[in-house]
């Protein structure tokens, strides 16, 4: 296996095609080789300033360097010296692809020399570009403009050493080759090490997230089953990747022309999820939004609760979604449904996922719970008949975090072997005044952005909601410039890094933050807050958590709950 950094987790990788030749190139090019993905760069080139990325850079010993593209296309052609690709939606673009590749090659070799003390004529190896469609087929003769040797298509993806060999064999002149193993090492620095080059933020952080590479073997052979099963139940503590593969299983299902529905409890999730899967080819709603939408559309009644009816969802709802249900067209209904944090579903909505399904008897349904964060819903689950697949290993927190996360329930929770050690959760000295704990979070806050990490990789997160007395939200506006959101329509402003979202332990539960802050923290017990309610909190923290709790007791509780881990 080839060295590639950063070392990512590939489900981590938002471009369905980066993540197929992240895993090929580590997995196929040789171990002496070292692969640099997604390489961002801004330097100068003709006496400007020139900004962009580079989607792979391979160094090879032998020979040098090779500059990778890659696009996701379904489809591509060359007309005329013009270019057409086609993206998921079949819509045809005029695009390019060699052009961007090109030009960042040029960008970055001219740096490399300036480094080197050389000239861009004398650098001392190999240097070429190619273009990867990892999932597309070329229609019709290879463009005429272009060799062969400079790009690869779906039929070549097993085969990439040979390739990537081909194309700097191509690229060789003046045996250029011989001479890059003595600045192999050199140029490895640039591309790995160098902070004129390379940007630096958060960079612990970001070591102890690009540790894990693989899911557990437990987490595959559950997706095996998934995909080989109709009926199944996935079961697994917080981090233990129940939202990854469900999504895997359902891209996959989707791609095999099945019409997929995946759905959730928490409309802040399927938010969150949609942002993370825009290419996606099946559905995401939270169980209210699709039952609010399919009761309009089909006039099954008004979808609202009235004064005094504290059962809405679990009856009255219930009755105008099988019906808008049983109007619905076969095309409409799904061949196989994904339901995450089914613990917290209703019995009587497992009815509505059943009418939504072309096949009551015979359709796919996966079921992923976790019973240690069920919050909404009490009373015992009731699902439907399923195989169950339980997942042990945490593949999200750092290792302290975890052990944390456990304590808060009294349970033991395995941890991927590849998870980074990190550090212990900050807990803070008890701040009981709701300004004064804002003042905390903003210090905290500060530092993160100052440290390098983007708005987008931090949130706050409270027991109770910005209108409660005790919630210290109301007193936060901005942080070194950055606004606070707590709105669900601001999920995209958060991931974009325009604003820092601040939320309610419930509506973040689902998701995940690299930097999390606890805030408003009270004695475990207190109506409100319970042990489920820390571990949920505290398990969306991937690697610094900070806690601030509002009186003696509670900071006591929580820092015996440290001691008690750190001595085990």
């Amino acid at each position: 296996m080839a060295k590639i950094f950063p070392i990512l987790n590939p489900f981590e990788i938002k471009n369905d095609g980066e993540k197929v030749v992240y895993e090929s190139l580590r997995k196929q090019l040789p171990d002496h080789w070292i692969v640099r993905y997604s390489l961002n760069f801004c330097l100068e080139l003709e006496n400007y300033l020139n900004d962009g990325e580079i989607d792979f850079i391979v160094m090879a010993p032998e020979y040098g360097l090779m500059f990778i593209e890659v696009k996701e296309f379904n489809e591509f052609n060359e007309l005329n010296g013009i270019w057409y690709c086609v993206d998921q939606n079949g819509k045809k673009i005029k695009k390019d692809p060699f052009r961007q590749v090109v030009k960042g090659k040029h960008v970055v070799i001219n740096h490399f020399c300036k480094l080197l003390k050389i000239s861009k004529q004398n650098f001392p190896g190999v240097y070429g570009h190619l273009v990867i469609f990892p999932n597309s087929e070329s229609k019709g003769p290879n463009p005429s403009t272009y060799d062969p040797n400079i790009f690869i298509n779906r039929n070549g993806m097993n085969k990439l050493e040979k390739l990537i060999l081909n194309a700097f064999e191509a690229w060789n002149r003046e045996d250029l080759s011989s001479k890059f193993s003595c600045y192999f090492n050199k140029i490895e620095d640039f591309l790995i090490k160098d902070p004129d080059f390379v940007p630096v933020g958060a960079m612990a952080s970001d070591a102890e997230k690009t540790s894990i590479e693989e899911l557990t073997k437990m987490q595959y052979e559950s997706f095996r089953a998934i995909l080989s099963n109709k009926r199944v139940h996935v079961k697994g503590p917080a981090g233990t990747g129940k939202t990854i593969l469900a999504m895997w299983a359902a891209t996959t299902l989707a791609n095999r022309k099945n019409k997929v529905l995946y759905i959730c409890y928490n409309n802040l999730l399927a938010s969150w999820i949609k942002t993370q899967n825009e290419n996606r080819i099946f559905d995401i709603f939270s169980f209210f939004d699709l039952c609010k939408i399919k009761v309009r559309k089909y006039e099954c009644g008004i979808f609202k609760a009235e004064k005094n009816e504290t059962d809405f969802f679990e009856n009255r709802a219930v009755k105008m979604m099988i019906e808008a249900a049983g109007k619905m067209t076969g095309e409409e209904k799904y061949d196989a449904v994904f339901v995450d944090e089914a613990q917290d579903f209703d019995n009587s909505w497992w009815e509505v996922i059943f009418a939504l399904m072309k096949n009551k008897e015979n359709g796919a349904l996966y079921l992923f719970y976790d019973p240690e964060q069920k919050l909404f819903r009490n009373g015992q689950n009731n699902f439907p008949d399923g195989m169950l697949c339980e997942l042990d290993k945490n593949c999200r927190n750092t290792r302290k975090i975890s052990d944390f996360c456990g304590k808060a329930i009294q349970k033991d929770f395995g941890v991927f072997q590849f998870s980074p050690e990190g550090i212990f959760p900050d807990i803070i000295p008890a701040i009981q005044k709701p300004a004064d704990r804002a003042r905390k979070i903003i210090e905290t806050v500060s530092k993160w952005l100052a440290d390098g990490y983007l708005a987008s990789q931090i949130a706050v997160i409270s027991p109770w909601a910005s209108k409660n007395e005790k919630n210290s939200f109301k007193y936060l506006d901005k942080i070194s410039g950055v606004r606070l959101e707590s709105g669900d329509d601001k999920i995209d402003d958060w991931i974009k890094g325009e604003a820092i979202l601040t939320k309610t332990i419930k509506s973040f539960k689902g998701l995940e933050v690299d930097c999390l802050v606890i805030t408003d923290i009270p004695k475990i017990g207190v109506i409100g807050f319970s042990e489920q309610d820390l571990y949920v909190a505290a398990s969306r923290a991937k690697s610094r958590l900070v806690i601030i709790p509002v009186s003696q007791d509670a900071e006591e509780y929580l820092k015996n709950n440290m001691k008690n881990r750190q001595g085990r």
